[in-house]
């Protein structure tokens, strides 16, 4: 599903990191509903010396996900009991 959706803004509140991980707190401003989440990123290095990068191995992701699908225009009718 993200590949077909349209880019969406966010701004990065805060990140966190050690020696393997990067952990982010985002916020994007969409619309009705502001989504907010934090991801956490495995990293490793690939290489050795000048040519040494580091590379995301896991994506560990969290976000208030009935937000976004409002604001993706999904709906899902609960009635009250």
């Amino acid at each position: 599903m993200q590949g077909t959706q349209a880019n969406i803004p966010f701004r990065i509140l805060n990140v966190w990191h050690n020696c393997n991980t990067v952990t982010l707190r985002w916020v994007s401003a969409l619309v009705p509903q502001q989504v907010q989440g934090i991801d956490v990123l495995e990293i490793v290095q690939s290489g050795r010396g000048a040519k040494a990068q580091w590379l995301i191995e896991k994506v560990f992701g969290e976000f208030n996900s009935g937000a976004w699908l409002v604001d993706g225009g999904c709906s899902v009718d609960c009635p009250a009991r």
